[in-house]
């Protein structure tokens, strides 16, 4: 016989200890505050949105969009960033992540289930900001939990036969993704959707010599150039996959040693590999 499900109502009252420390750290910034720093209201929100997310190399419009969101505390926006891999829709919310207070990650590609985030949520309540990377890659039935949390920051499931039901106030939501055609109509209905474009030629000079600096993978800034068009020669567009050829290339090489890399790198190339070599004869 089915043991019936027992009930977990949570209230202030009776919230777990949270990983947010606010209250024991001496600051200026009030407790309550979405951001980790002072932002400058003298300027524009147009303004401080670039300066939020300065590590970030384009897509000003979309910046803005995330920043706006953040300014609304007392509204439900949530946001998802739509395109394809290595278009910086993670490394825009990772600017989130370090700028603002009470913020969870929570990666939907690591065979994560809704039951996780729910268990992680109820143990965080306090939690203001939930970011979910590769949204896509939960399944659909944990997915579909997530509608009156989107709605209202509502969780009503249950759970090893005990019903968990409890609101989070004031909770915004931004995830990634890399294929929404796998995101049914009424989670979409609830988000703000906005695509990111693959980078053009030039685009993608910038944004990887920015990186390479960014990331100390080299020093000088005509050396990044250099690496950054010699990717693009060599048709390698990913932008995750061009950072890592480059950290093979020490600054001393000669340009005969980074073109033996980089083709030494493309015709061993094993991402296209689908053999299951535990299945093949010996």
């Amino acid at each position: 016989m089915t043991a019936r499900p027992t009930s977990i109502f949570i209230d202030d009252s009776d919230k777990p200890k949270s990983i947010f420390i606010n209250s024991d750290i001496d600051s200026f910034i009030p407790s309550n505050s979405i951001f980790k720093q002072p932002q400058d209201e003298s300027k524009s929100i147009m303004e401080r949105s670039l300066i939020f997310f300065k590590n970030v190399i384009g897509n000003n419009e979309i910046k803005e969009a995330l920043y706006r969101s953040l300014l609304q505390d007392d509204r439900t926006i949530n946001t998802i960033l739509v395109g394809p891999p290595a278009t910086s829709k993670s490394l825009l919310l990772k600017q989130i992540e370090n700028g603002c207070n009470k913020v969870l990650w929570y990666d939907c590609a690591s065979g994560s289930t809704s039951s996780g985030l729910i268990e992680m949520l109820r143990r965080n309540m306090d939690t203001k900001i939930l970011i979910l990377d590769e949204i896509s890659e939960m399944k659909r039935t944990d997915i579909d939990v997530l509608r009156s949390l989107l709605n209202d920051g509502r969780i009503s499931k249950t759970l090893k036969s005990q019903f968990i039901n409890f609101k989070m106030k004031g909770l915004r939501i931004y995830a990634t993704t890399n294929n929404p055609t796998k995101l049914s109509i009424p989670i979409k209905s609830r988000f703000q959707m906005y695509l990111i474009d693959p980078y053009n030629d030039t685009e993608y000079v910038e944004v990887l010599t920015f990186c390479l600096l960014k990331q100390k993978i080299v020093s000088n800034e005509q050396m990044a150039k250099e690496l950054s068009w010699a990717m693009l020669h060599y048709g390698i567009k990913n932008i995750r996959t061009a950072l890592s050829v480059c950290s093979l290339i020490h600054e001393t090489d000669k340009h005969e040693d980074i073109k033996r890399i980089i083709e030494n790198y493309l015709m061993f190339n094993a991402n296209d590999c689908t053999t299951n070599f535990n299945e093949v004869e010996g």
